[in-house]
C-alpha cells in the first residue's frame, strides 16, 4: 500500500490532494496558455504551495 501523504482526521486524502493540484495545474495551463510543465513550475514556485508545504510539515510535526 502506498504512503500516506496528506491526512485529514486521520484518513488518506493523498489521492484526493493530487487530483486537485492536477485541476490547478490545469487551470493555469489555460489561463497562461502554458504546458503542463511550465505550470507545474510555475505552482511549485509560488507562495501558495510554499505556504501548503509548510503547514504539512507544522502538522508533522505537532504529530512527533
Amino acid at each position: 500500500m502506498s504512503e500516506m501523504i496528506y491526512s485529514f482526521n486521520g484518513k488518506d486524502i493523498t489521492m484526493n490532494v493530487c487530483i486537485q493540484i492536477r485541476d490547478v495545474l490545469k487551470l493555469l495551463q489555460e489561463h497562461f496558455n502554458i504546458s503542463f510543465e511550465e505550470a507545474a513550475l510555475r505552482f511549485y514556485k509560488s507562495e501558495t504551495y510554499k505556504t501548503l508545504q509548510e503547514t504539512q510539515l507544522d502538522r508533522y510535526q505537532a504529530q512527533l
